[in-house]
């Protein structure tokens, strides 16, 4: 909380000093000091403070409680008195101004701070109040709906404008009087009924009581306004009925539109009764085409699921004869003892395990056209860790690929190109125990996808041309360049190497 600006007026400027000393030494701001009634109102009017430590006898025209009295009728600052007489008189004078406090003088620093504190306290709830007050008030006046209150004896207390407008009684005139006088009302039938203040005892059972039945509410002469209105009592802290607060709002148009509605109704439900014959009919009949769709359905159905058990077949033939050849590779490979016939021979077995990969996980899959890029890649690039007997340790396999469905030949394609450009990252990036990370990234590119295979290796020589180049996997790669869905290759040599490539999702 802000420190709060005191001013002091007192015509002893010993003891204004002394009080600024003290006030400071409190943690309080003084704002001026001045010796007279004159100048505490232009102080006043200059700088307004939070509160004002008046001396009673000032010298000038005006003692203290006639600047007092002058303050309060423009200004809203609390005000506290210092004298050195405890006079009954001086007292009652003072407090007729609504000072809030009042100290006599020989006084301690602690009288002074609580003084001061219970002051400034006293005055920001009054504010609270005041402002509360004004916002119901407000409110009452400006709700569409008419209220009416009273006090616990049925005394009509309060009335906005529209209640007014109403009942036909200005406040005025209705303050005070009875509200059976004023808020006279009858049932709808016409059949004499007086309101209870407490609504026949319901308003203590609960804090509202609704009437959803109209009434006819009699303003000065006639009875002539349908009403609906809701009450609500005004309890005490204590729980105790302290008056009542009545709600209600013209209905007048309202009940004449619903007669009118009535004789509608009667119209409308003949009409209805002959749609509802011409409605059956036609129901019937859609039915009947339903049922004839159904089946048609059923026929389509049983197609689908014979086209789906013949793919996943040819998906588990086509992948267990990929493992076929997958195994009579490995068997070749026995045969040899030469290093590069050895990684000939576990390029091809790779390049089938992309293939066949792609066929297994179709077979286990209820979507046998289509397939998750990044489940794929993830298994793949895991099977060439192991098959080159990488650890992640050493080279460490960074993904980021968007959640992706692909078809088959995207699928495929994209393995292969994986396998290719990873294989020669795995062999040749990391010489003699090298440590670093291969990346493959798949991302959106405007209406493409952008595929990324990169490490941080030794990187490629500058001298291989990666498109004219006598290794069987790189001129694999660059038959895929511009073909169906797929677009040139980009290679940066920076920090390692990086492969880009575009393409098309045109099976998803």
């Amino acid at each position: 909380m802000n420190e709060a600006e005191i001013l002091i007026v007192e015509d002893e400027w010993m003891i204004a000093d002394f009080l600024k000393s003290c006030l400071v030494d409190l943690g309080y701001s003084v704002t001026a000091m001045v010796g007279s009634g004159e100048a505490a109102l232009k102080s006043v009017a200059d700088h307004t403070p939070d509160l004002i430590l008046m001396d009673i006898v000032l010298q000038g025209s005006m003692d203290g409680i006639e600047t007092t009295r002058t303050i309060m009728s423009s200004f809203d600052i609390p005000v506290v008195y210092l004298t050195a007489y405890a006079d009954e008189a001086i007292v009652v004078k003072a407090r007729e101004t609504g000072a809030y406090g009042y100290l006599v003088k020989p006084f301690k620093d602690s009288e002074l701070k609580a003084t001061i504190e219970l002051a400034l306290y006293k005055h920001r709830m009054e504010k609270k109040l005041k402002e509360s007050e004004n916002r119901l008030y407000t409110t009452l006046k400006s709700i569409n709906d008419a209220v009416i209150s009273t006090d616990e004896y049925g005394r009509v207390k309060f009335m906005n404008a529209l209640a007014q407008f109403l009942t036909g009684w200005n406040f005025e005139e209705a303050d005070g009087k009875p509200i059976k006088e004023i808020f006279d009302i009858r049932s709808s039938d016409h059949k004499p009924e007086s309101l209870d203040v407490n609504l026949s005892g319901k308003l203590v059972q609960g804090p509202t009581v609704t009437e959803q039945v109209k009434y006819m509410l009699k303003t000065k002469e006639i009875w002539d306004m349908y009403i609906e209105l809701s009450s609500a009592p005004i309890l005490d802290d204590k729980g105790s009925m302290k008056g009542t607060v009545i709600a209600f709002r013209d209905i007048t148009n309202r009940v004449h539109t619903e007669k009118e509605l009535d004789k509608y109704r009667e119209h409308l439900e003949e009409i209805v009764k002959e749609r509802t014959i011409q409605l059956t009919k036609s129901n019937e009949e859609l039915l009947k085409e339903i049922s004839e769709r159904i089946l048609v359905e059923e026929q389509i159905n049983a197609s689908l699921k014979e086209k789906e058990v013949l793919l996943t077949e040819i998906n588990h033939r086509v992948g267990n004869n990929l493992q076929v050849i997958y195994g009579m590779l490995m068997m070749q490979s026995d045969y040899t003892s030469d290093p590069r016939c050895i990684d000939i021979f576990r390029g091809c077995q790779n390049r089938i395990m992309a293939m066949a990969l792609v066929h297994d996980i179709l077979y286990k899959s209820k979507d046998v056209a289509h397939l998750k890029m990044k489940d794929y890649i993830n298994r793949l690039v895991n099977r060439l860790y192991k098959s080159y007997g990488v650890q992640e340790e050493r080279v460490a396999l960074l993904l980021d690929i968007v959640d992706l469905s692909v078809s088959i030949d995207i699928a495929i394609t994209g393995g292969l190109i994986v396998n290719e450009f990873v294989s020669n990252s795995l062999i040749h990036a990391f010489p003699d125990g090298r440590k670093g990370e291969v990346r493959i990234c798949i991302m959106p590119a405007g209406d493409r996808y952008e595929l990324t295979v990169a490490d941080n290796g030794i990187g490629l020589p500058d001298d291989i041309d990666f498109r004219n180049t006598s290794t069987f996997g790189l001129k694999t790669v660059t038959t895929y360049e511009n073909r169906k869905s797929w677009g040139q290759f980009e290679l940066n040599r920076e920090n390692g190497t990086e492969f880009k490539v575009l393409f098309q999702n045109k099976g998803n």
